[in-house]
């Protein structure tokens, strides 16, 4: 009976001491991938805030470079804010332009352009013909759609579609994309649309039907006007 308690008492201690055994670590996580490093951040600048008499001052909203943010949304645009690539090129808000024939930039597509829809001209003055071109803010500069810095010492305009309903009255500066007889009405891609040398300004003298006469260039057909909304000096 002796033998038989001890052999009991062993098993036992044996089984506590198996339950008290530490149990192994899980694993530790893995390392982080080679580049994978945080992305930098952009200063997107939200326009609508930006004060005319000093374009360097207005809101600043951080979002990450080549990401959906909240300064997307700022830029009136869905999608990516403006940012720069690893080789240093600059590309405008709304993420990849689409560069494959499509249907025409018209009125209905908003001439394919992106909101705000800023253009570079010179002050516009009646009797006188302005080329306008399509641009962006970013980092406190502007560019074109090609990612070309915009020449200084000019004027920005910020504009949106003339609707069928508005009434252009004689002497409304605006932009419009030029009918060459030679061309399609509009351009036929956002690319193009966004990078055309076709974009004017100019002073309206008068409103006839669908087509308005614009001082030293002629009449032009009322959808392809773009109206100015916001001015600033750059």
């Amino acid at each position: 009976m002796r033998i038989a308690l001890s052999i009991a008492t062993i098993a036992g201690i044996a089984l506590a001491s198996a339950g008290c055994k530490q149990q192994p670590k899980p694993d530790d996580q893995p390392a982080a991938p080679a580049g994978s490093a945080q992305i930098g951040h952009a200063k997107i600048h939200g326009h609508g805030n930006i004060d005319p008499d000093n374009p360097d001052t207005g809101s600043d909203t951080t979002a990450a470079a080549g990401t959906p943010g909240d300064a997307a949304e700022n830029d009136g645009v869905a999608g990516k804010p403006p940012y720069r690539d690893d080789s240093g090129h600059v590309h405008g808000p709304g993420g990849p332009v689409d560069m494959g024939q499509e249907t025409p930039c018209d009125l209905s597509r908003n001439h394919c352009m992106r909101q705000p829809a800023w253009f570079a001209a010179a002050e516009i003055e009646r009797g006188r013909q302005f080329r306008a071109t399509p641009a962006f803010l970013f980092e406190k500069a502007w560019y074109d759609w090609r990612g070309q810095p915009v020449d200084k010492g000019g004027k920005l305009y910020s504009t949106r579609a003339a609707g069928n309903n508005d009434t252009i009255a004689a002497g409304t500066k605006i932009i419009f994309f030029e009918a060459d007889t030679d061309d399609s009405k509009f351009a036929d891609s956002e690319f193009d649309s966004l990078t055309s040398s076709r974009w004017e300004a100019g002073v309206v003298e008068s409103q006839s039907g669908s087509n308005v006469r614009v001082s030293s260039w002629g009449d032009i057909p009322k959808d392809t006007v773009r109206l100015i909304v916001d001015k600033q000096s750059y």
